[in-house]
């Protein structure tokens, strides 16, 4: 902890964010819609506001209360469940209804079941009807679509293998699908995942009931090949290997940045102890790839001990970047920002 209270970072700069958004041809304007926090209020009474698109960093011994930050940032949106550290919350909201159905409607798998209409995706299952009824209510049906919190305890397993799916007619509605339907993302998330273990992130285009992930050395495209080309298949499986097999570290690195490049709906993303499992220089790499990659519309809240993503998150974003240091005295969690350098 000493060595992240020594880590320097500038004096944030306040930004004005502008909503991503674009003039359809009928001249209707569409926005980009999102959920972020503009105010929390903590358990010793610290106020902190927040921009659209901070990065806020807890640190903190253990027990301090990091990880229930996360938790109960999640469970504002919706649950009205009692907190210990997070008393109160307010929710920055942009975008219309018509907005955040659009938005559903692009990015979801959409069904019928008893002829009810339906909205699937990524750890989330919504009627359509409470689209409309949640953003102007109660959040908590339509917060998995929004807000992301990527747990420690299941950072191993959440790259493993995604459910096929349709490329023609369904939206893909995971990360490792978005991964499956689109090079350019397949291509990006690769180059990350080389920088930090000198190997390629492949996906398995074989087909089946699922889509795997391959570590190894990507295999070149002969005339008349494609990805799902026996001849070319059979080379890749003989110098690939499942990511599922793979160690701690690198299924855990994969798992967070599938999430950051790859799934495109969450503006408010929760990531706790993005270090576990990796060597420094890992985490420090990873940290560089969270700040560079989050979209400006996205606010993220990280829970660390690790001065090397701090370290990464600095070099990358500095004018985003906020510390909030918490410590625990009986139960009330007493709050410092720090906002300029610590000797």
């Amino acid at each position: 902890m000493a060595q992240l209270l020594r880590v320097s970072w500038l004096f944030r700069q306040k930004i004005d964010v502008m909503n991503e958004q674009s003039n359809a041809p009928d001249s209707i304007e569409v926005v980009a819609p999102s959920l972020t926090m503009s105010e929390l209020k903590f358990s010793d009474g610290t106020i902190v506001s927040l921009n659209a698109n901070d990065i806020v960093v807890f640190v903190g011994p253990n027990n301090a209360g990091k990880s229930a930050s996360l938790r109960e940032i999640e469970s504002h949106l919706g649950n009205n469940e009692p907190a210990q550290v997070i008393k109160e919350v307010k929710v920055r909201k942009v975008g219309s209804v018509t907005d955040v159905e659009r938005a559903f409607n692009t990015h979801s798998h959409k069904s019928y079941p008893n002829g009810i209409g339906h909205y699937s995706g990524h750890g989330y299952n919504v009627q359509e009807m409470m689209v409309k009824n949640s953003w102007n209510g109660n959040l908590r049906a339509i917060r998995p679509f929004f807000c992301r919190r990527l747990k420690t305890e299941s950072r191993i397993i959440d790259s493993n293998p995604a459910a096929s799916f349709k490329v023609l007619t369904e939206a893909a509605s995971s990360p490792i699908q978005q991964m499956y339907a689109d090079s350019d993302v397949e291509e990006r998330i690769s180059g990350y995942f080389r920088s930090a273990f000198d190997q390629d992130l492949i996906v398995l285009k074989a087909g089946g009931n699922e889509i795997p992930l391959l570590v190894g050395k990507s295999v070149e495209l002969l005339p008349g090949e494609d990805p799902t080309k026996r001849s070319y298949l059979e080379r890749l499986v003989k110098q690939a290997f499942p990511l599922s097999k793979q160690g701690d570290g690198m299924r855990s690195f994969a798992s967070v940045i599938l999430e950051m490049l790859a799934n495109q709906t969450p503006t408010l993303l929760l990531l706790d102890e993005p270090e576990a499992f990796l060597h420094p220089p890992q985490a420090r790499v990873l940290g560089e790839i969270l700040a560079r990659e989050k979209s400006m519309r996205t606010q993220m809240f990280i829970a660390t001990h690790s001065p090397d993503v701090l370290m990464g998150l600095l070099s990358s974003a500095p004018e985003q970047l906020r510390v909030v240091r918490l410590q625990r005295n009986g139960k009330i969690n007493s709050v410092k920002e720090l906002e300029r350098e610590l000797h």
